[in-house]
């Protein structure tokens, strides 16, 4: 009898290391996300907004750290004849609520103002330091396809003589995931 229970004592002992559950095995590594935006931007030179297209890429290590980088080429509608381009990376936090996906980004990168001839005698360009804020909202409308419904940027250029410059701007979208 005292064998029985023992063997019952020892049974029972070692049931919880022995779960009947699987450890998970298709866990993702990261997610890629890559888009295309039309854009709008003030340029905090002049009066007006410029208009253009912007081509963005997200990878996300995990469940909310990720980075982005982007290129912004705010000169396609330019009623000043003055535009920019943005070629900008950093830091990217998000959160996944349903079909929606939050997120706040960091960035820096190099910013180019350009005067296009008609605002000046000659045409010409230069590039400086830039630093952005933003954030915005994707919406998971497919298994391979997000849409950027807003993304907003604020961003410091604080080489820009004689004070910097305080470009802010919108931009909607869509991107295809992998």
């Amino acid at each position: 009898m005292w064998k029985t229970l023992l063997c019952l004592i020892c049974a029972l002992s070692l049931s919880p290391s022995v779960l009947g559950q699987a450890s998970p095995t298709a866990t993702r590594r990261g997610s890629i996300q890559v888009g295309v935006a039309a854009t709008t931007f003030t340029l905090d030179y002049g009066e007006g907004r410029e208009e253009g297209i912007m081509v963005y890429g997200d990878f996300d290590f995990n469940r909310h750290l990720g980075v982005e980088v982007l290129y912004r080429n705010a000169s396609i509608i330019t009623p000043f004849d003055i535009g920019e381009n943005h070629y900008m990376i950093g830091p990217r936090f998000h959160l996944e609520r349903g079909i929606f996906a939050p997120y706040a980004k960091v960035l820096v990168g190099r910013s180019t103002i350009n005067f296009q001839q008609g605002y000046n005698v000659t045409a010409y360009s230069n590039s400086y330091l830039s630093f952005g804020l933003g954030g915005g909202l994707d919406i998971h409308v497919a298994r391979h396809f997000n849409v950027r419904a807003i993304d907003f940027e604020y961003q410091r250029w604080p080489n820009f003589p004689p004070h910097g410059l305080t470009p802010y701007g919108a931009s909607i979208g869509a991107a295809y995931v992998f």
